[in-house]
């Protein structure tokens, strides 16, 4: 049960101003205890800087000068953290299910599981192992976006470590306002094309031919 292990969630925040709020509430009113709530601010000038440093039920609160991206602003977040699970949860998010961890939870009893997401969230709303990271290794900071995608290929890549999605979660994903309001803006087929050469000069192309055909 998670009530016996604790979870770690980790929330990112950029200029996200009337939906940090709603994603925040509804992290505390549908969590059972116990779990560290984390949220990394990536110098917010909207004023939810301000709202966040004065919010009392965040456990631990990371104020970046600089926005570093969501790789290493989530990387923070799993630094921070103590317990052998890690939720990510993007600010706008907002939770309308109580029951969500123990849905989530239920695919934890395979311990091969090291990443379980909501039906079509991928990283905005998923749930993993700290173990999982220790030994795939973080978020690779220089995908600027698809960090998420890079990540999958390494978990995918690794014979031990398998993933699981949990459908029928009521959450709802207002749908890249972090992205949009953080530093891509309008640049997301330009950053595309770079995160496709990043993969490129990480891996092989036979690799990666055969991890976007299933093999």
């Amino acid at each position: 049960m998670i009530q016996d292990t604790g979870i770690d969630i980790v929330v990112l925040n950029c200029n996200n101003d009337g939906f940090i709020q709603p994603c925040l509430k509804s992290i505390i009113d549908n969590t059972p205890a116990p779990y560290n709530l984390i949220v990394v601010d990536q110098n917010s000038q909207d004023g939810t800087r301000d709202w966040l440093i004065s919010f009392q039920s965040i456990s631990h609160l990371i104020l970046n000068k600089m926005n570093v991206g969501v790789a290493e602003g989530r990387n923070q977040g799993i630094r921070a953290g103590k317990y052998p699970w890690i939720a990510f949860i993007d600010s706008d998010v907002e939770i309308k299910d109580k029951e969500w961890v123990d849905k989530m939870w239920n695919y934890t009893i395979d311990h091969h599981i090291g990443f379980i997401e909501g039906e079509n969230l991928s990283t905005s709303f998923a749930l993993v192992r700290r173990k999982c990271f220790n030994e795939i290794g973080m978020f690779d900071s220089n995908f600027v976006i698809c960090e998420n995608i890079e990540w999958m290929v390494r978990l995918k890549w690794n014979k031990y470590w398998r993933k699981a999605i949990c459908p029928e979660l009521d959450v709802i994903h207002s749908g890249g306002q972090t992205t949009i309001k953080g530093i891509l803006k309008n640049k997301s087929v330009e950053m595309s094309v770079e995160m496709s050469k990043l993969l490129m000069f990480k891996y092989n192309e036979d690799f990666i031919m055969k991890m976007l055909n299933g093999n």
